[in-house]
This record gives C-alpha cells, sequence and structure tokens, in this order.
C-alpha cells in the first residue's frame, strides 16, 4: 500500500512514524518531507499546495491514500481535486477547510449550532476608524486574531486599548500579515486552562482522540507572544471524565451535526480549541487536520493500526474501528531557532540526535530540518519536537528534557516548563 504525505513538519513526522508500525507495512511518500522522514520514505519536492502537480504526483505514484497534514493545502482545495481524480483522502474538502481558513466563518457557525464560544466584534480593515473608536471603549482585554491563515502568528493577546491600537498598526498600517488581517476578529479575552480535542471524522461518524494541551506561547510562564506551538502533553488532568463527556456532547457533536446540516461531507481529522473560563467551557477555534505539537504527543498513545484508522475515515466506515489506547502519557518539548516566531536563522547544524533518540521511550521527530551531505541541519523555526512516554506525566516530562539537553544547535531555545505541575 502506497501512502503519500503531505506537509514537511513534526506532525507529518509522527503521522509517517505511526504509519511506519502498521501491520500493513506501507510504503511511505512525503511532499515534502525534511530530515527526519527520509528515513521513513521516498521525498517529493513538491509545494502541497500546488494542486494540480499534487494530484499529477499521486497518480505518477500510484498512491492508494492521501493524508493532508497542514491546512493551506486543505484552504487550496487539494482534497477537492484529489477526489475527484478518484482518490482516497484524509482531510476536509476546500468549503469545510473555511472553518480554520477564515475565523469569521468559524464563528459565524458556532453561533449558527449553538457551541459556546468567547463574545466578538469583526473589525474590518476599510473601517480603521470605527475599530479605533470601538476598541477605545473596550475596559476589559481583548483578542485579536486575523481572519485568514498566520501559521500560528496571527492572535495577539491586547491587556488594553493602546497595545490593541499597537496591533492594529502592525496588522493594517505594516501590513505584517497581508490581506489574513484584511477582517480580524476581536473576542473578549478568557483566562483559565486550555484543551486540544483532535476528533476523526467519515462523514458521519466519529472517534474522539485523548485529551492533550498545547503550549502556544514562547516564553515560560505563557509569556510572549503567541507560536506554533512550544510543547504538548496528554493526558490533561485539569479536564476530569465528567468535563469530557460534556465536550462531546456540547462541542463535538453539535460540530460534527452542523457539518452535516451544512452539506459538507467531512473526511479527516477535526480539532477544537477549547478553554476552561468562569463563564464555562468555551471553543476558541477550529483547526481542520490535526494539531502540531498535539500530534506527537497523541500518536504514540494509540494502539489501533493508523493505516486501518485513516482508511476507514477516508472510507466512511470509522463505525468499524475501534480506537485503543495504550501508553500512559506523552509530553512533547519543541525546541526552536532564537527569534522564533519572528526572525530566525537557518543552516545551523544538530548534534546529539543518535544520543537523544536512543534514550528508552524517547522519539524526536523533525519539523524544520534538512539534510546536507552527512549534516542534519535546522531550516524552520520550529526545529524539533522531543517527545517521552512514562507511567505518569512527570516520568514522561523528565525523560523529554533529559533527551533535549541532549540535542544541540546553535543558540537552541525552548520552553522550561511544558507539563510542569500537572
Amino acid at each position: 500500500m502506497k501512502i503519500l504525505i503531505l506537509g514537511a513538519g513534526g506532525r507529518e513526522h509522527a503521522i509517517g512514524w505511526k504509519l511506519s508500525e502498521s501491520d500493513h507495512v506501507p510504503e511511505l511518500l512525503f511532499a515534502p518531507g525534511n530530515a527526519g522522514t527520509q528515513a521513513l520514505g521516498q521525498s517529493l519536492d513538491l509545494d502541497p499546495t500546488d494542486v494540480s502537480s499534487v494530484v499529477a504526483a499521486a497518480q505518477a505514484h500510484a498512491v492508494d491514500l492521501i493524508i493532508v497534514g497542514p491546512e493551506a493545502p486543505l484552504v487550496a482545495g487539494v482534497a477537492d481535486a484529489l477526489r475527484a481524480a478518484g482518490f482516497q483522502v484524509v482531510g476536509p474538502n476546500r468549503a469545510a477547510a473555511q472553518l480554520e481558513g477564515s475565523k469569521a466563518f468559524a464563528k459565524a457557525f458556532m453561533r449558527e449550532f449553538g457551541i459556546p464560544t468567547a463574545e466578538y466584534r469583526l473589525l474590518h480593515r476599510d473601517q480603521e476608524s470605527e475599530a479605533h473608536t470601538w476598541l477605545a471603549e473596550q475596559t476589559h482585554g481583548i483578542v485579536l486574531k486575523a481572519d485568514g491563515l498566520a501559521a500560528g502568528k496571527g492572535v495577539f493577546i491586547c491587556r488594553n486599548p493602546n497595545q490593541a491600537f499597537e496591533v492594529l498598526d502592525q496588522l493594517w498600517k505594516h501590513n505584517s500579515l497581508g490581506a489574513a488581517a484584511d477582517i480580524i476578529v476581536a473576542e473578549e479575552l478568557l483566562v483559565g486552562p486550555e484543551l486540544s480535542i483532535i476528533v476523526a471524522v467519515d462523514g458521519i461518524n466519529f472517534r474522539t482522540l485523548p485529551p492533550a494541551k498545547d503550549y502556544k506561547r514562547a516564553y515560560d510562564g505563557d509569556l510572549g507572544p503567541n507560536t506554533g506551538g512550544m510543547g504538548a502533553v496528554s493526558p490533561v488532568p485539569d479536564y476530569d471524565t465528567l468535563e469530557l463527556s460534556l465536550i462531546e456532547s456540547r462541542f463535538v457533536e453539535p460540530t460534527i451535526k452542523g457539518l452535516q446540516a451544512r452539506g459538507l461531507n467531512y473526511r479527516g481529522f477535526i480539532y477544537l480549541g477549547l478553554l476552561r473560563s468562569r463563564k464555562g467551557i468555551r471553543l476558541l477555534e477550529y483547526n481542520v487536520r490535526l494539531g502540531d505539537p498535539e500530534t506527537q504527543v497523541l500518536l504514540p498513545r494509540i494502539e489501533t493500526d493508523f493505516v486501518d484508522f485513516c482508511v476507514a475515515i477516508a472510507q466512511g466506515r470509522l463505525a468499524d474501528i475501534r480506537l485503543e489506547m495504550r501508553i500512559d502519557a506523552v509530553v512533547g518539548v519543541v525546541l526552536t531557532a532564537a527569534g522564533y516566531p519572528g526572525a530566525y536563522p537557518t543552516g545551523m547544524p544538530i548534534t546529539g540526535l543518535d544520543r537523544a533518540a536512543a534514550l528508552d521511550h524517547t522519539l524526536v521527530f523533525h519539523s524544520g530540518t534538512r539534510r546536507e551531505g552527512d549534516q542534519i541541519l535546522t531550516a524552520g523555526g520550529r526545529v524539533l519536537t522531543v517527545c517521552a512516554a512514562g507511567t505518569r506525566i512527570e516520568d514522561a516530562r523528565r525523560k523529554a528534557y533529559e533527551a533535549a539537553s541532549l540535542i544541540d544547535f546553535e543558540h537552541k531555545t525552548f520552553r522550561t516548563d511544558i507539563a510542569d505541575g500537572l
């Protein structure tokens, strides 16, 4: 069986690793992949958002299944084109991908189907004076979110109107995110423990993966700018069994029913970013794919054959699949390049990868890496996700940081408080 995985990050490396464990022994292809995925299968020099080239590559290599990792190809319609060409795909079509491609679309969807979320208002670039007037009247914290895709860098927490004005200047006057910020979703600032819930959907049936927690801010103590994710842990003790049952009934099930009511045959993974506030649990955002770095801590916990699982999603047969778990806890620590999520250097040699991977119950997933001769070099802001498993979260955390300490590259940075105190 040939499986093509679109993407180049830690999520895609983790997906490939999990598929390689399957009894089906699949032949894996990555487009474009990274230095880590090269050990698992063939790399294709291909832009996943180049829809026609992806379809041509899938045809040329006669693949049996395509798994779309990142959101941009889904928003570009790659799943639509692949399905039209007769391929089995894990990933929603372009219309459903707007749940992530447009924050305004997602908020309207939540409101329409009664899904609890933060109160919000839309701010428009061509109505800047009205936006400033409204923000000046706000006496509480505001979260500003670019409507379009921003690679995890489009969310800004503003404690007062002056901070909000600075963000507007950055987005509208300096055009830092381009057209993605033509519309801004301004939400009330909610405070509380967050939770990542990822659900596999086959159009009708769904399976909820174990909960995970993502650490989005760049610095310890949840300080600094938002990033694509600095680490993750699964499970999440902050949320008990009763709350998780409530989440399925109040958030997951209405989402699936809403997709069906809209006529969206959603076959893929959907991510719900939740937060428990003083007002109760609220849905902050949707992603239309597996999260990163949540995937890196979730997939090692799954016992079910992942090839069977993904094929069932693509074929609408999830009702036949039982999701079984194994490892008790996994912690992942993301190693980043200095300056991330802003400007950062690349091309730094990475050492210690073999020593870290040799530790018991430890996995190192590549994100921003490339191979040059015998060396592996940094090639992105988030470079590696170092994961470790244990019977308790504190055991997994200790192992993950031990492994991370063995890996080095110039100006390596990371948070030191991932899963601390859980």
